[in-house]
């Protein structure tokens, strides 16, 4: 690709705000290779550059259930549960708004519980095949998580320039 072309497709990317970013995901996947479904949890230590009270992230063709943060500086007995959790497909996000805005300079954990399908699209967290040695066919599950692909497995900031550490539990 030419260096004009490349050029143009970073600028037509719409790139997350960067109020808050990732440092560490632990993240847990529970599929279910009969119903070709799965359930998963990920807990992402997020640093807060500026004091915000809402959260962005990509999200692809996932259900959210819940989420909800901690942290020190929000002095709570409690998680912070999200008021509001959005998914916008056009743009593959879902934005996460709170009750209590955290402080620029502090970190929190972001706690999401969510689950997808298996697709047969060949990307994210997708549906295969194999042959086990008795000749059965069984299913198994596997990732592609090449640009923009992650996000339909989990929700993430699901951009190259946004690096964090990574802690993986599969069930």
């Amino acid at each position: 690709m030419c260096t004009s072309a490349v050029h143009s497709a970073i600028e037509e990317r719409e790139l997350l705000p960067t109020n808050v970013t990732p440092v560490h995901y632990d993240l847990l996947l529970a599929p279910d290779l009969d119903t070709l479904a799965y359930t998963g949890e990920v807990q992402i230590r997020v640093r807060v550059n500026e004091s915000t009270d809402k959260i962005v992230l990509h999200a692809n063709e996932l259900e959210i259930q819940e989420a909800s943060l901690t942290s020190a500086a929000l002095q709570l007995d409690a998680p912070l549960r999200a008021t509001s959790i959005t998914l916008q497909k056009d743009d593959e996000t879902a934005h996460l708004v709170f009750a209590q805005s955290l402080l620029s300079g502090t970190e929190a954990t972001l706690k999401i519980k969510f689950g997808g399908v298996l697709n047969d699209l060949m990307v994210g967290f997708y549906r295969s095949k194999y042959t086990d040695a008795q000749g059965a066919t069984k299913n198994m599950a596997t990732t592609q998580f090449e640009p923009t692909d992650a996000r339909r497995a989990f929700p993430c900031w699901d951009e190259p320039m946004q690096k964090a550490t990574f802690a993986v539990t599969l069930r």
